[in-house]
């Protein structure tokens, strides 16, 4: 957080700061600033996500969508779930402190892989929810 604030005050204020307090446009300096509004913007967006973002699965008949983002601003993805639909642990590249080094997988006609953040323990709990809501061997 503090990172960001200072990117964002320092790059910001020095380049667009400046042509509002003196009242006067330059265009290189504004299209030179470009690159620092997007980067201010990624890095805004990823401060978000790591302070107040949610990953929340929700199951409705043979679908499962999975959201991640914060404050309803995110992606939405939906996992068709067909009789040929696996949900297994798998290693996971990510390695966070506390939590697993495995991740939850459902594969099927579209795949994907969360949960990598959670313990072992909550990654096998939620694991046998999704086999028993979607009816598979675990």
């Amino acid at each position: 957080m503090p990172f960001v604030c200072v990117w964002s005050g320092f790059s910001l204020g020095g380049i667009y700061g400046e042509q509002i307090i003196h009242g006067k446009f330059n265009l290189f300096l504004s299209l030179f600033g470009i690159p620092f509004v997007l980067g201010s913007i990624l890095f805004w967006s990823l401060t978000a996500v790591t302070i107040a973002g949610k990953v929340i699965l929700t199951a409705k008949g043979e679908e499962l969508t999975v959201f991640t983002g914060v404050w309803g601003l995110g992606r939405r993805k939906k996992v068709p779930i067909t009789p040929d639909s696996r949900i297994f642990n798998q290693p996971s590249a990510v390695r966070y402190p506390g939590g697993g080094s495995y991740g939850i997988c459902v594969e099927g006609p579209v795949s994907i892989c969360f949960g990598s953040g959670l313990s072992f323990t909550r990654q096998m709990f939620l694991m046998q929810v999704l086999q028993r809501k979607f009816r598979m061997a675990p």
